[in-house]
């Protein structure tokens, strides 16, 4: 006998445990949906059983257990509150401004389309028949903004729904907490949680947690939430206050010019409004700042970074300590790390996920790639037909066609083939097998009612079972989530909800959802932006370039560049601005909080600018890629900035490959490793960490 196909056994399960009226023992599921194993066979059945209600409860399905007064004790079925999502009675202006939010926000997923499908949300009328929204390469939306995407954000987002406490391991350490808020800053995820072991406030960078979380108390009790401080969740603290050191107080000298921008990788713009913490301004222009320290190592970091811009005053001993620091770094690399390297040497040539030691690196102006071309299927997107390979990603397609022609009755072959992503022979494979599908006892009256032909599929689902199609489905964390940063990343833009559509769209949905107010998304916004932005628009409806002065991190330098401007957008916590750098003679991309000041030009604009994607390439003659040896404690490489490649090696070591946009950005990153960073390659730049620690020494030398 042929096994039938887990998708029809799937399909069925769900119509049959949706629609009974008692829980169901698990030998009368196995009698009543076809492709369980025989129930005498109890360990392999029961297994069976748990791989569907893991894969359902994925999909969003939870099948609850509820005991029975029978000799199986446990009963099954599937909630119709857990199923079903209430009507979230969205105007045709809250429709569509949530279409435009899923579509014009890069997440990294296309969790939020899959969420407009569940929702039986119409599709965008800028998506035409030919665009498919589980393929979005040909999209004719603008993209808005680009956040990252964790595998650890859905489940921390599941435990704030349900108010759960979630346990994982972050530095080494196990931590138990009830997750309070999750929000987008600085370029990075955080979760605001309640510490239970330690009885604190704590806040952890998603990326940075170790494995998978786990939910390990999953029973809504609001009692777990009673009684905890309130504060605002979502201040974080400077990376040198977040210690369990003493407080300390730290007088700095910070470059004028630092402190005119409102998006450098210290708030000063904030800073200098508290009177408080400015304590006079020299004769050189720089502005003497007093800071409290928790963290001296995280604060070494901070300020070696910033090279000459920012000086250490006092106390005498913290300045001893950074002049210690250099002196290290000026005698060359330590003898733990030179060992290191001649081990590499030993076997240069052992294979590495990188670039060649010669290549040349493409990236942007500023040191930070991105390609010309329009996005692909490699472009960083992850589709939901790769996201949910097999039979789960097919139960979750299967639900959504179904949904649809429950709602229109009949379609098109070719509209149903281009909307889900899907062939011919898939698309009449999966309804043929839908038609097949209902509750017992599988009689015509119980069964899908689908009919195809060479042209057009028409499904009578008004009536039966089949009719609850119709009602939108509970979105899972997944969709839920991406649905939720979509929107909030929309309206952390300047002017998007200008008639609020979309803010009460989100509010109706967080009410549906029963999360209100803790997941947010914060895009710091440079002073000039709003200038900027009327400008770049100016440019573009008048054909004209624009004149920026622009300094360049990587290069630590300001120049004047004419260009083309294409596009403001949000990626990753900052503002950039895509254009055509006359200077450059090539598409560049610009951080909007360094740029100094913008002019309208009457110079004409001529360049046809191609399609940019926010996570691609463009060639550049002046970058480079840097092989280094740094120890595992320098891990937060990784973290910080885009790696082409990384290994692991023996003895507590590894070896990256990271793009070089200037000799600027390589020498911050330098003093901020320390002696024990190896430049390998090019062997040109060996000495450049002495070199750039001898230039500070001269600055700190003296007492």
């Amino acid at each position: 006998m042929e096994t039938p196909d887990r998708l029809e056994r799937l399909t069925n399960l769900v119509m049959t445990l949706l629609n009974t009226s008692r829980p169901l023992s698990l030998r009368e599921i196995a009698s009543l949906v076809n492709g369980y194993p025989d129930p005498k066979n109890q360990l392999t059945l029961r297994r069976a059983f748990e791989r569907d209600k893991a894969l359902l409860r994925e999909e969003g399905i939870p099948v609850v257990t509820v005991p029975i007064p029978t000799d199986d004790q446990a009963g099954y079925r599937i909630r119709r509150e857990d199923y079903f999502l209430q009507d979230l009675q969205l105007t045709p202006d809250e429709q569509l401004s949530l279409n435009l939010a899923a579509v014009a926000v890069n997440f990294n997923t296309n969790y939020a389309l899959d969420a407009l499908f569940k929702l039986g949300l119409p599709v965008l009328p800028a998506l035409d028949a030919s665009t498919s929204l589980y393929n979005l390469d040909s999209v004719p939306v603008m993209q808005a903004a680009a956040l990252p995407f964790s595998e650890n954000l859905p489940i921390l987002y599941e435990a704030l729904c349900t108010k759960s406490i979630v346990s994982f391991e972050y530095k080494g350490v196990t931590r138990e907490v009830k997750p309070l808020s999750c929000f987008f800053k600085f370029g990075h995820w955080y979760v605001a949680t309640w510490d239970i072991k330690v009885g604190q406030l704590k806040t952890f960078r998603v990326d940075r947690i170790t494995g998978k979380p786990q939910i390990v108390k999953h029973d809504g009790n609001t009692d777990l939430y009673s009684g905890l401080p309130s504060l605002s969740l979502e201040s974080l603290p400077a990376p040198w206050e977040a210690g369990d050191e003493p407080f300390i107080s730290v007088q700095i000298a910070v470059d004028p010019f630092y402190l005119s921008r409102s998006g450098s990788e210290i708030d000063f713009d904030s800073i200098a409004k508290d009177n408080s913490v400015i304590l006079e301004q020299r004769e050189d222009g720089f502005v003497v700042l007093e800071l409290k320290v928790a963290n001296q190592d995280a604060f070494r970091s901070w300020l070696l970074g910033m090279l000459d811009h920012v000086e250490l005053i006092s106390p005498l001993t913290l300045r001893q300590e950074l002049l210690k620091w250099l002196e290290e770094m000026a005698s060359g690399p330590s003898k733990r790390a030179l060992n290191a390297a001649k081990q590499y040497f030993k076997k240069p040539n052992q294979p590495f996920g990188g670039s060649s030691q010669s290549e040349k690196c493409s990236f942007f102006a500023d040191g930070f790639p991105f390609a010309v071309s329009a996005p692909s299927s490699s472009s960083g997107v992850t589709s939901s037909a790769s996201k949910h390979a097999g039979v789960a990603w097919r139960l979750h397609r299967l639900l959504a066609v179904l949904a649809y022609l429950a709602r229109v009755h009949t379609a098109q072959v070719s509209e149903l083939q281009t909307r889900f992503g899907m062939s011919r022979r898939e698309l009449v494979g999966e309804l043929e097998l839908a038609s097949c599908c209902g509750t017992p006892p599988y009689t015509p009256d119980s069964l899908m009612e689908i009919m195809i032909d060479k042209t057009t599929v028409q499904a009578n689902l008004s009536s039966g079972p089949a009719s609850e199609l119709m009602i939108p489905r509970r979105l899972n964390a997944r969709e839920g989530l991406a649905l939720l940063v979509s929107a909030q990343a929309i309206l952390a833009i300047p002017g998007a909800d200008a008639n609020r559509h979309l803010t009460s769209a989100m509010e109706k949905l967080q009410k549906a959802l029963g999360i209100r107010g803790q997941v947010s998304v914060t895009i710091n916004e440079p002073k000039l932006l709003s200038e900027l932005r009327a400008k770049v628009t100016d440019a573009i409806n008048m054909k004209k370039c624009l004149r920026i002065r622009y300094y360049s991190l990587s290069q630590d330098k300001s120049t004047t560049r004419q260009i083309e401007p294409l596009r403001v957008f949000a990626a990753g916590g900052y503002w950039y601005l895509d254009a055509w750098c006359h200077k450059r003679d090539g598409v560049r991309r610009f951080r909007v909080d360094r740029i100094q000041s913008v002019v309208l030009t009457q110079t004409p604009a001529e360049k046809v600018i191609p399609s940019i994607s926010a996570e691609s390439f463009v060639p550049s003659p002046d970058g480079w890629v840097v092989r280094m040896l740094i120890p595992n404690q320098a891990a937060w490489v990784g973290e910080t900035y885009p790696l082409l490649a990384i290994q692991a090696l023996s003895g507590g070591w590894m070896l990256v490959e990271i793009a070089i946009g200037g000799i600027a950005f390589l020498k911050r990153l330098l003093l901020r490793l320390g002696a024990d960073a190896v430049i390998l390659s090019p062997p040109e730049m060996a000495g450049l960490g002495a070199e750039t620690a001898n230039e500070l020494i001269k600055l700190y030398a003296a007492v």
